[in-house]
């Protein structure tokens, strides 16, 4: 795994070679920037969790993915258990408690290799998500499957 922005962190002038998710935006209040990421054959570069939680006020900019090892997608025995973790943007689901991500900025996120895909969230019940800015956000190289992931798997509430 890479990093686990705590609350109120600052993580700036990095790099990131991570197997796994290379950020995991978990809390609130973080600041991330001017950071470079290599991301290895598993996980998202910004991983929302597992579990529902409350998350807001996280500001991530001037990201460079140089690299993706991103191996599953579909058609691969493993794409209906691991592959929707394989995004830019992550976000599975691992509880039915209550949980708000919010007013989270991400700017200047430049992405060069192939991705499997930019999104892949999968939304709990309970889980509520607004708010979120993403400006400035360039994927050079192109989707590798012709598919993405952004899906509630229930109500969500407002």
């Amino acid at each position: 795994d890479g990093i686990e922005v705590s609350t109120n962190a600052k993580v700036k002038d990095c790099f990131i070679n991570a197997m796994d998710d290379s950020f995991k935006m978990y809390f609130s209040g973080a600041t991330v920037n001017n950071c470079v990421v290599w991301q290895g054959i598993n996980g998202a570069v910004f991983q929302y969790g597992w579990y529902n939680k409350n998350a807001s006020g996280n500001t991530v900019s001037d990201i460079d993915v140089i690299h993706a090892d991103w191996i599953w997608g579909k058609g691969h025995p493993k794409s209906d258990t691991k592959s929707n973790n394989n995004a830019v943007f992550g976000y599975m689901p691992g509880s039915d408690s209550e949980g708000r991500i919010s007013n989270e900025t991400y700017r200047r996120i430049r992405v060069e290799p192939p991705v499997l895909r930019v999104f892949g969230f999968r939304v709990p019940k309970g889980q509520a998500i607004s708010g979120i800015l993403f400006g400035d956000i360039s994927i050079a190289g192109h989707l590798r499957d012709s598919w993405a992931t952004l899906s509630a798997m229930s109500d969500r509430r407002p």
